[in-house]
């Protein structure tokens, strides 16, 4: 039974890969279950249990998981669930985006379109888009760099 895990960070097409892969070995595709910067809420816990119960299923399955994923929604996981979802795993993924800046940009984009309700996060951003250069937007930029960069050395600490 094919268990696939892809440990990603943000912006790296993590989403389109999950579905490709999905498509190709014939996996369920429980998408990114196990985070919520939100807390935990009907609809949070709803989405970590449906994606549990499918990823350790009897079916095989594929999940996406970013780094600060593991700190997050601590009152609905088992103790010891990253060793949980590592051991269960048949194939394990790491997807890194080379060119860092671009990946930033788009983070922030992602950032700043949700925040202001302008849109979707996965949103095709073909217009053009006008992000003034105030104070507040320069704390946004900063605040999303800082997280991406945590997230890549999570992830270069975990493929140690």
């Amino acid at each position: 039974m094919s268990k696939f895990l892809l440990i990603s960070t943000p912006r790296t097409a993590g989403t389109f890969y999950c579905k490709h892969l999905s498509e190709q070995f014939g996996l369920i595709n429980c998408g990114e279950p196990f985070g919520g910067s939100l807390g935990v809420n009907k609809t949070t816990k709803q989405r970590f249990t449906m994606g549990y119960r499918t990823f350790f299923g009897p079916q095989p399955a594929i999940a996406k998981i970013h780094p600060v994923h593991m700190l997050e929604n601590k009152e609905l996981r088992p103790k010891n669930f990253y060793n949980e979802l590592v051991s269960n795993s048949t194939d394990i993924r790491m997807l890194v985006r080379r060119d860092t800046e671009a990946q930033l940009k788009s983070l922030f984009v992602a950032s700043y379109v949700h925040q202001r309700r302008l849109g979707s996060w996965h949103d095709n951003w073909r217009d053009t888009l006008w992000i003034p250069d105030t104070p507040e937007v320069q704390k946004l930029w900063r605040s999303v760099e800082l997280y991406l960069y945590g997230e890549i050395q999570a992830q270069a600490t975990l493929y140690s």
